[in-house]
């Protein structure tokens, strides 16, 4: 069924609209000839993304024929540079057969973290498949991988910021009834991982930074998470606290850019009037009242 128009992914030739002559992967959705399914040799992507929890990192790891025993790595078909066309996967730094590597592009990961390289380059055919089915996944920590990106590029570094103060408001907004009501918390599901990490990106968050859409995406939910807790619910308003030192009236919250926090007893202050030199007048003054208990 819905086999008119397309091809085998095994020969690359048309399909005929014969139930009987072609075969879909329940899995994947892989679809080929019945005659062709004898000549597939790789493994299910279906099955390969289970297995995988990260991206290869090195840019082309080439080691050479003589490590692949002058074989294709997927078939395992003989390599003879004079009678057959050697293809390299820029992926994984592999050596293939036509059969196995047909020129697709693709963006390789390596490239794009360490040079923010967005061209393509040619891949495999089963690394095609897996890097266009694992798109979407978190697979990539810039703080771990290459922090430099922070820095090097805006649209990161904004939006690292701003995950960072999403993930300090959204405990307020889980405890918020209407934030509930007005389902505020799935407004991050087309990023279901920037609910709990601010370093952890998939290739598609990358792909649409470089296109710069993202940042303004981003933006949109902070703005309506700090507008519905500093303006439009009294409840999540009332978290907020004054400052300890200079008691002026703004209200202050651990996401807020202009405050910073005492680590022990979770105060919240201005930073120009709590330098990181200072005590916290309100640890100072319980150490005091608790010492003075002692000789009571």
């Amino acid at each position: 069924r819905g086999v008119m128009g397309k091809k085998c992914v095994t020969c690359k030739k048309p399909l005929v609209g014969l139930l009987r002559s072609a075969f879909r992967c329940t899995s994947c959705g892989y679809l080929t000839h019945a005659k062709c399914m004898q000549g597939i040799s790789r493994k299910c992507v279906a099955i390969v993304m289970k297995e995988v929890n990260s991206y290869i990192m090195d840019i082309c790891p080439e080691k050479g024929l003589t490590h692949q025993h002058f074989r294709c790595a997927c078939c395992n078909r003989a390599l003879n540079q004079q009678s057959i066309e050697v293809r390299l996967c820029d992926y994984t730094g592999h050596y293939f057969c036509p059969d196995c590597h047909r020129n697709d592009l693709s963006l390789i990961p390596a490239r794009v973290l360490h040079d923010w390289d967005f061209s393509q380059r040619r891949v495999c055919s089963g690394c095609m498949e897996l890097l266009d089915a694992i798109e979407g996944r978190p697979l990539i920590n810039i703080q771990s991988s290459n922090p430099s990106l922070y820095t090097h590029i805006h649209d990161i570094g904004a939006i690292e910021l701003l995950r960072h103060e999403i993930l300090l408001m959204k405990p307020i907004l889980v405890e918020c009834e209407r934030a509930r009501e007005e389902k505020l918390i799935q407004e991050l599901d087309p990023w279901p991982h920037f609910k709990d990490s601010p370093d952890m990106f998939s290739m598609r968050n990358l792909m649409d930074i470089q296109n710069g859409t993202l940042l303004f995406q981003v933006q949109a939910v902070h703005k309506m998470y700090n507008s519905h807790i500093r303006h439009e619910c009294e409840i999540c308003s009332s978290k907020g606290q004054t400052c300890a030192i200079c008691n002026s009236l703004d209200i202050l919250f651990k996401f807020s850019k202009e405050s910073t926090t005492c680590q022990k007893c979770l105060s919240l202050f201005h930073r120009e009037c709590f330098p990181t030199s200072r005590k916290c007048p309100k640890c100072t003054k319980n150490r005091k009242s608790k010492f003075s208990t002692m000789f009571l």
